[in-house]
């Protein structure tokens, strides 16, 4: 009998958790969505191509309530400890130096516990960041990629075979061992990249005598001479890390940057330039969200279950300051979480088959498993304690 009322109160509980979810849904798609951009200074908008009309449209599609009563609770308690350490000696930390995280050259950005950052705000920007990828490698595809007289490829395979090979049907991988014909052949070689690298702007090193060639053989992870969908857009991401953003290039994610400045900026309650993770975690639930399913914050906040995935996402994207990401490296960030999720060396991924959110979520995506796997027994210690007594 104890059994069947635990059952059954612990699915009215879950019941009540959905039933929330939803009208937080529903409240946020028809609250007045109408968002003021005072306040927002030219200093704040440094280094984004963002005018102030684009970023209140930003806002307004974006987040519910206003940045204003957002930010409040967070700029008074600031501002309360910054009076404390100003008034006490012994807070004062002078000559300390910043530890800054160090990283290896490629991280799980998009997994581990950040996936559920991702999870999250997957509904507002992973369609949009996948389509952007899929454009330019659409766009570098249809260049062509013969030589040129006046530009040659020097990875072309077909130059490292003699002339009976080439007559043959060959199995190249005596010329490197990862060579796959079918991932060869959808590969952007530098006969494309070095076209696209002057007519679109892309940052190209002046010291540098053939920057296409020094392009592929840095981000060539396979060592076949060209760029395959997942090496090429890493390698778009990181060597145009200082351009994207800036409105100078073209096919370097300019159009989804200005949406994620936009959401930075609203972030940003203090517009000191960086955000930690207690910004995020406090500010993104006003996130206006198309989609109710992979809510990290559909249980308690008080019980702080997934802050391990915002600040999971800070401590592998922030070098400037530990803990806390810059606008440059929030943009940066969620590109390359975008990157680890959604391309292969085949091609760029529009569904879920790469992100595994199936292993987190049940219930259609409604349910996080470890999550309610832990209010579950908390839930159930409570009541056992509560008939014990």
């Amino acid at each position: 009998m104890k059994s069947t009322h635990l059952n059954f109160s612990l699915a009215l509980f879950k019941l009540f958790l959905l039933l929330s979810s939803f009208q937080i849904f529903f409240s946020n798609k028809t609250e007045n969505k109408i968002k003021s951009t005072n306040g927002i200074t030219s200093e704040a908008l440094a280094g984004s191509n963002l005018t102030q009309n684009e970023l209140a449209k930003f806002w307004s599609d974006l987040f519910t309530g206003s940045r204003q009563s957002s930010c409040a609770a967070a700029n008074a308690k600031k501002k309360a400890i910054a009076q404390i350490v100003a008034e006490n000696k012994n807070f004062r930390t002078q000559g300390k130096k910043e530890m800054k995280t160090k990283f290896a050259w490629v991280k799980n950005w998009g997994y581990n516990d950040a996936a559920y950052f991702f999870d999250f705000i997957d509904p507002v920007l992973k369609e949009e960041v996948v389509h952007s990828f899929e454009k330019v490698y659409k766009d570098l595809h249809s260049l062509p990629n013969q030589d040129t007289a006046d530009y040659k490829d020097l990875f072309d395979i077909n130059k490292l075979m003699d002339s009976k090979e080439r007559n043959a049907k060959t199995n190249l991988k005596h010329l490197n061992k990862n060579y796959d014909p079918a991932v060869y052949e959808i590969s952007i070689n530098t006969v494309q990249l070095n076209k696209a690298m002057k007519e679109w702007n892309w940052f190209i090193d002046p010291s540098l005598k053939d920057y296409a060639f020094d392009f592929v053989n840095k981000y060539d992870v396979d060592g076949d001479g060209r760029l395959n969908p997942r090496e090429l857009i890493l390698g778009i991401i990181t060597h145009n890390k200082n351009f994207i953003g800036s409105g100078v290039c073209q096919n370097c994610f300019n159009e989804i940057a200005k949406k994620l400045d936009a959401m930075f900026i609203f972030l940003d309650c203090n517009l000191d330039g960086a955000l930690n993770a207690e910004d995020l975690w406090n500010n993104l639930p006003k996130l206006v969200r198309t989609d109710n399913r992979w809510n990290i914050f559909g249980l308690n906040n008080n019980d702080n279950i997934r802050t391990s995935a915002i600040n999971d996402f800070c401590l592998k994207n922030g070098n400037a300051k530990q803990g806390s990401v810059t606008k440059d490296e929030f943009r940066t960030g969620i590109l390359l979480g975008y990157w680890d999720r959604q391309t292969s060396t085949g091609n760029i991924i529009k569904d879920d088959s790469r992100n595994l959110k199936s292993l987190r979520w049940n219930e259609g995506g409604m349910t996080d498993t470890v999550a309610f796997r832990y209010f579950k027994e908390k839930v159930l210690a409570e009541m056992i304690a509560k008939t014990n007594k």
